[in-house]
């Protein structure tokens, strides 16, 4: 016998016999892999927090969804609850999120004990919102770190390994996607959804199942509900079911017959499950069909024409700079297109459903005229998710692919970094960076100069004073309740001069000065100024009104930009023993009336200027505004049903019951609001039975 056979032999039979496996029962070990995308979403949610207070508890123009959120509470209304936000330029879904996290920050504020009444946290939340904003905020921050999230979900489904951290990171520590998460506004819940419906369309590719593709309908839909334009986020839905994986790659010339009507099924199912989705969680776009269609209307032409003042740039190259230069940057910028090439040699199918999202995208932000960089937003984490393909081509070729994983990840890092390396210096800017707002500033200044009582004119973009028509319609009992806390202790008669996006020489009608007789104080903003004065033959009327302030009011301050806000000069008379308060008011002038031809603010503005002269013991002259409110057509809020309602208290104050009565009942059978007549004639018997 050989040694070779001894040995064999020998090993055998000092070899153990083989036991039944033992059941598992203790934990998997969890690995480094799996805490990661974690720990990126943390660090996501890291570098949103410092400044998310700032300003507080002013906010400007970022504020739609919380402000239609607290509409919706009916504050000084009697705390009628209202879930119409009677706002469609956006869908409610965010609204609706922020409406929830208001309805906790009071549920807190009243199980702590900070208020004692419902009166009581109403006066709270009015006096200083500054909790219920830090939770708007707080909600747009969790939605963009959840972004991160999705990215790396999205990256996993079409296939990536490491590269998908690199994905993550690169979504969470973006620049302008980390700025507009600290601000309450539907692009960051936008790209958080679109990402997510991009994410169940590329696991459609592999799996069809019903309950899949009414998941991906369903998160087609809210994203919809979050901003319009979410309703793309159905193209990638659609090419999934049509073009799965094994056709993308080009193994089947098409679908067969019977493969083409389960796809037309699919389809209809996504679709359904989509508009199903949207209409839960945007009910009044549908039930409102009316208001939404007219404010959708003024929306399309605001997206034609574009912001006033802007320049008539060619969309696509405005979009294309602003993308390059300022939302990716110019090395992620060129290093996702080199990674979609890298997606299509790899998953066919994925960088075809990533990349029909892309193009829905930008297709349609070539048709619109408004310039605004959040509108890129969506597209961030699909670069991210490129440039992680781009990442793993590299690391995979020539002597890489025989490196350890340690140099696989360091390269992962390092082009991740170079991808971040514009956005970091943005982001410590950020952090560095005073945020105190110009208005903001305006205001204190105001109110430390100008008397309280006095009559203060404001362009668009100007300080935010409180005026009467802040407290007028409140209940009484809630006025009472703020007036202890001392809001509006500093009181001004504030006047709004209309201005408008669209077709903007129509604001010309309120440049005159014998509009403002009983002013005070004027306040221009260089963002209204600056656009008259860039076409000087177009707004001459308005450039001569700003030539005459000087002489009318020879104390001028100017606040420069700041914050966000635009560059303020306040013109005041700058006498403090003369304001409008202490005056005989001269009343309104009626040169609108007689200019005929309705432009749209008019009935505001005569409202406006009535609540003024009501709140400050005009009675007769606020009468006289009323009326001419009454002699335009009728607007969203309501402003002929509110005047028509002063007018007759007024009357009714003045011992003219009887006039009132009438006057109520020629409203109601004209009426121009809806509900106007119902509510007219309810008063209307009201003051019949002496009540």
């Amino acid at each position: 016998m050989n040694r070779r056979a001894t040995r064999s032999q020998t090993a055998g039979r000092s070899r153990p016999r083989s036991r039944p496996a033992e059941p598992r029962t203790a934990r998997r070990r969890i690995r480094a892999t799996d805490v990661t995308p974690w720990l990126i979403v943390l660090a996501a949610l890291l570098v949103r927090l410092p400044g998310i207070g700032a300003g507080l508890p002013q906010v400007y123009e970022e504020a739609y969804p919380f402000k239609r959120a607290w509409d919706m509470w009916g504050f000084g209304l009697g705390g009628r609850i209202d879930l119409n936000p009677h706002f469609f330029r956006y869908p409610s879904l965010v609204f609706y999120a922020q409406f929830i996290g208001q309805a906790i920050v009071r549920a807190w504020l009243w199980l702590g004990g900070a208020v004692h009444s419902a009166v009581d946290l109403e006066a709270a939340s009015i006096a200083d919102p500054t909790a219920f904003m830090l939770a708007g905020r707080g909600i747009i921050a969790l939605s963009g770190a959840a972004t991160a999230w999705a990215a790396f979900a999205l990256a996993r489904a079409a296939g990536l390994g490491p590269g998908a951290w690199a994905a993550a990171a690169i979504v969470a520590l973006d620049a302008p996607l980390v700025a507009q998460s600290r601000t309450i506004d539907v692009d960051v819940p936008l790209t958080l959804l679109t990402t997510l419906a991009l994410v169940c369309a590329v696991r459609l590719c592999a799996r069809q199942r019903t309950r899949d593709v009414v998941i991906a309908g369903v998160v087609a839909g809210l994203a919809a509900s979050a901003k319009y334009t979410g309703v793309l986020a159905l193209v990638p839905c659609m090419v999934a079911l049509w073009i799965p994986a094994d056709e993308a790659r080009g193994e089947r010339p098409g679908p067969q017959p019977p493969e083409l009507r389960a796809r037309l099924a699919s389809i209809a199912i996504v679709v359904g499950s989509a508009l199903a989705a949207f209409a839960v969680t945007s009910p009044y776009v549908l039930i409102d069909a009316r208001a939404a269609l007219a404010d959708l209307s003024a929306e399309r032409q605001h997206q034609e024409l574009g912001h006033f003042g802007q320049r008539a740039a060619a969309t696509w190259t405005w979009f294309l700079s602003a993308w390059v230069d300022r939302v990716a940057g110019m090395p992620l910028a060129l290093a996702s297109l080199a990674g979609f090439g890298a997606m299509l040699r790899r998953r066919r199918a994925a960088a075809l459903i990533v990349g029909s999202f892309a193009l829905a995208i930008a297709t349609v932000l070539a048709g619109t005229h408004v310039h605004a960089d959040r509108y890129l937003l969506p597209l961030v984490p699909v670069a991210a998710v490129l440039v992680g393909f781009l990442v793993e081509a590299i690391t995979g070729l020539g002597l890489m692919a025989r490196s350890t994983m340690r140099v696989r990840y360091a390269v992962i890092t390092g082009s991740m970094i170079l991808c971040m390396t514009p956005h970091m210096t943005v982001l410590a800017a950020q952090w560095n960076r005073g945020r105190t707002d110009s208005r903001t500033e305006a205001k204190q200044w105001i109110e430390s100069h100008i008397p309280p009582g006095s009559m203060v004119v404001c362009e668009a973009y100007g300080p935010p004073l409180v005026g009467p028509l802040d407290v007028s319609e409140m209940d009484p009992e809630l006025r009472n309740a703020l007036a202890r806390r001392g809001y509006g202790r500093e009181m001004y008669a504030v006047l709004t001069v209309p201005s408008y996006q669209v077709v903007p020489r129509r604001s010309a009608r309120f440049y005159q000065l014998a509009l403002y007789r009983d002013a005070d104080a004027f306040v221009v903003s260089d963002a209204v100024r600056s656009r008259y004065a860039a076409e000087p033959d177009s707004f001459a009327a308005q450039l001569a009104f700003y030539d005459s302030l000087p002489a009318r009011f020879p104390v001028t301050h100017t606040i420069p930009a700041s914050g966000g806000g635009p560059a303020l000069t306040v013109y005041w008379h700058g006498r403090t023993n003369d304001r409008f308060a202490d005056r005989a008011a001269t009343g309104p002038d009626s040169a609108i009336v007689r200019t005929g031809t309705s432009i749209g603010g008019e009935d505001f503005f005569h409202y406006n200027q009535g609540a003024n002269y009501e709140a400050f013991g005009r009675p007769r002259a606020a009468a006289d505004a009323y009326e001419m409110c009454l002699n335009y057509p009728s607007s969203p809020d309501h402003i002929h049903t509110k005047a028509s309602i002063r007018l007759a208290m007024l009357m009714v104050r003045a011992g003219r019951r009887d006039v009132a009565i009438r006057l109520l009942e020629d409203m109601e059978a004209h009426p121009k609001d809806p509900g106007e007549a119902e509510e007219l004639g309810a008063l209307r018997r009201r003051l019949a039975a002496g009540l």
